[in-house]
């Protein structure tokens, strides 16, 4: 598995933002999925692109994101964390194999991988709420690829 990790430069804010667990953000190199793709790209600034792009994708079995998702994701932030007033939702979501418990955990891990970036990129705690919805809010009811990602809604 081809991964880069970022590491938190300051001990405190380690600490404060995530607790004692770890705090380093694991990606994969290759892109999972771009839906971005389906959009004129021509039309738009960089920073305008990322912003579409709300839905992030997972291997199967993962909670780890693609570099493409952190650059889309740390946009997101940058933005965010300009406005304190902005609230976001991460939904973590999952496919409907296995057990239920393990989809709500996996969905936790999957939007909690999203919040991290958010928050090493500026957004403050108190605008995140991190929820799971398992296989509640399937995208697609053919495909499993869809549903195996992280959401951000503000």
């Amino acid at each position: 598995m081809n991964k880069s990790i970022f590491p938190v430069t300051s001990l405190l804010a380690t600490l404060i933002l995530f607790g004692c667990g770890s705090t380093d953000v694991i990606v994969e190199q290759e892109p999972v999925f771009d839906i971005s793709a389906l959009v004129d790209k021509s039309l738009l600034t960089d920073d305008e692109i990322n912003r579409l792009t709300h839905h992030y994708f997972f291997k199967f079995d993962s909670e780890f994101l693609d570099i493409n998702a952190y650059h889309v994701i740390s946009s997101h932030a940058k933005f965010i964390a300009a406005d304190p007033s902005i609230k976001v939702l991460v939904e973590g979501h999952a496919d409907d194999t296995g057990e239920e418990d393990y989809n709500r955990k996996l969905g936790y891990k999957r939007a909690k991988a999203v919040a991290n970036i958010l928050a090493l990129n500026g957004v403050k705690d108190e605008q995140m709420i991190i929820r799971s919805y398992s296989t509640d809010k399937p995208l697609s009811r053919v495909t499993d690829q869809l549903n195996r990602r992280a959401t951000i809604i503000y």
